[in-house]
């Protein structure tokens, strides 16, 4: 497994194709924009929550795109 880190305003490429933008960066959820032209819709956000037991500092975040 490897483990990115990724500020506000920042991407990372995976497969030279999709692109994951984080937008925000709260206290119990971070905002992203994924952008997959081979999927519709290609571009979409979504907010991940974190458990509340769970703090930014110390979460894994596992990102899987079927």
């Amino acid at each position: 497994m490897r483990i990115y880190t990724r500020g506000e305003n920042q991407s990372l490429v995976i497969d030279h194709e999709i692109v994951v933008t984080v937008l925000a960066i709260y206290p119990d959820h971070v905002r992203v924009r994924i952008h997959s032209p081979r999927n519709e819709p290609a571009t979409w956000d979504a907010d991940l929550f974190l458990p509340e037991d769970v703090s930014l500092e110390s979460a894994e975040l596992e990102l899987t795109i079927n």
